[in-house]
C-alpha cells in the first residue's frame, strides 16, 4: 500500500525544509525570506488546509494580492458552481503550500502563495483562456514580483498565432528572472503548452514506484520535459 506522503519522501521535502532558516519570533516556523509563489489556476476555496481562516484571510494564501480574471472585480475565489474542473486550484495549492498536520502537508507548508483565477478548465483550448493566463503571468511578474509562477494546465497543440499570448508572457517573466514551472500534461501522450516552452520548467509526472504516470511521445518528452515529479496518486 502506498504511503499517503510518498510524494514528500520521493523529493526529500522534509530534509530540504529542515535546512531552511526559522523565524526567530515563532515556534519553528520557516522564514521564507520574502519568497512568494504565484499559482495560476481555477482559484481557491476557504479550505482548512490553508487555515485557520479569519475574515477571509489565510496564513498561507495571499488572496487579496491575487486577481480573478474569470469574474473581474471579485477575489480569485472558486465558487465550484460551474462546468469545468471545479476545485482544481485548491487541490494544487494544497499540494504546494497546504499545512494541516496529521492530515495533509504540502511540499512547502505555509509558503506565501498568491492564487489567480484565470480558468474554469485546465485544458486551455480557447483563445480567451490563454489570454487570461497570459494576463495573470504579467500581473504576477510586474505587480506582485513573484519569485516563482506555477501552472498545472495546458494544451498539446497550438499554432504560432495561438502560442503568441502565452509565449510572450512567459518570455516577459523569464526576462525578469522569474522561475516559471508548468505541467507537461499528465493525461495525454503529447507535452502541453506552456510547459513545452523552453523558458519554462516542464514537469512530467511519475507514480510512487518511479514509473512515468502517462507515457509521452519519447521525442517530445526528451525535448520538453525538464524534471519528473510526483503525480498520481497524490
Amino acid at each position: 500500500m502506498t504511503n499517503r506522503d510518498w510524494n514528500l519522501s520521493m523529493v526529500r521535502a522534509r530534509e530540504a525544509l529542515a535546512m531552511l532558516p526559522r523565524r526567530p519570533d515563532s515556534d519553528d516556523m520557516i522564514d521564507w525570506r520574502g519568497v512568494e509563489i504565484a499559482q495560476i489556476d481555477t482559484g481557491y476555496t476557504e479550505h482548512n488546509v490553508f487555515g485557520p481562516w479569519n475574515e477571509g484571510k489565510s496564513p498561507a494564501l495571499r488572496v487579496s494580492d491575487g486577481v480573478n480574471f474569470v469574474e473581474p472585480g471579485n477575489l480569485p475565489f472558486d465558487s465550484l458552481d460551474y462546468e469545468g474542473v471545479q476545485g482544481h486550484g485548491t487541490r494544487i495549492l494544497s499540494v504546494l503550500c497546504g499545512n494541516l498536520p496529521g492530515s495533509m502537508v504540502g511540499v512547502a507548508p505555509g509558503v506565501p502563495t498568491i492564487p489567480y483565477r484565470s480558468i474554469r478548465h485546465v485544458v486551455i483550448a480557447s483563445k480567451e483562456a490563454r489570454k487570461r493566463i497570459a494576463a495573470a503571468i504579467r500581473h504576477a511578474s510586474d505587480v506582485n514580483y513573484a519569485e516563482v509562477i506555477s501552472m498545472s494546465l495546458g494544451f498539446p497543440q497550438m499554432s504560432l498565432f495561438a502560442q503568441r499570448h502565452l509565449g510572450e508572457a512567459v518570455d516577459h517573466a523569464y526576462d525578469r528572472g522569474i522561475i516559471v514551472v508548468a505541467a507537461g500534461g499528465q493525461i495525454v501522450d503529447r507535452v502541453t503548452y506552456p510547459g513545452k516552452f523552453s523558458r519554462t520548467i516542464g514537469a512530467g509526472g511519475v507514480s510512487p514506484d518511479g514509473s512515468v504516470w502517462f507515457r509521452y511521445d519519447k521525442s517530445m518528452a526528451k525535448r520538453s520535459i525538464d524534471i519528473w515529479a510526483p503525480a498520481n496518486p497524490i
